[in-house]
């Protein structure tokens, strides 16, 4: 299977929005008191086209045999040194899909690998991401590519 990565183009867009459908649905499964199933598809073209014209957001596709087949979103995060923090350069991965087609044949191990190289070129000392509690089959994969527990988010429900 030959696949390539790439910054995402304009045109990607309808594409990008296709895959995030995939994402949303499984928020929505895992925490249906925080997420909708369905959103309007141009509304969401709307919002990755605006991502996509932010400096600090990169979007990124994987094809394969020139079909799009998976994306990330992607977001740098460099504060300043402060006070309390040391001054980082983190490589923020919001959303990582394959599509269901391609998934469990390595199309998601060595995009992450491209976006490691893409995190270097842009002098990022870090790469942050973070998925539900509940995501099982999530935290099995980045575990299994290198990535390791930073932190964990507790919550209370007040209603």
């Amino acid at each position: 299977m030959k696949h390539t990565f790439r910054e995402a183009l304009d045109s990607d867009i309808p594409h990008i929005a296709g895959l995030n459908q995939s994402v949303q649905e499984l928020h929505a499964e895992l925490e249906p008191e925080i997420f909708h199933a369905n959103l309007d598809s141009g509304r969401v073209e709307e919002c990755f086209a605006i991502i996509n014209s932010a400096n600090v957001n990169k979007l990124y596709i994987a094809e394969v045999n020139q079909v799009v087949a998976g994306m990330a979103w992607a977001e740098i995060i460099a504060p300043e040194d402060g006070l309390f923090h040391k001054r980082q350069k983190t490589f923020y991965i919001h959303h990582l899909v394959v599509d269901q087609k391609y998934r469990r044949v390595g199309l998601g191990r060595d995009l992450l690998v491209y976006l490691r190289e893409q995190a270097d070129c842009l002098g990022c000392n870090r790469i942050g991401l973070d998925t539900w509690a509940k995501n099982t089959p999530a935290i099995e994969f980045f575990g299994s590519v290198g990535f390791e527990t930073e932190r964990i988010v507790f919550r209370l429900d007040t209603n």
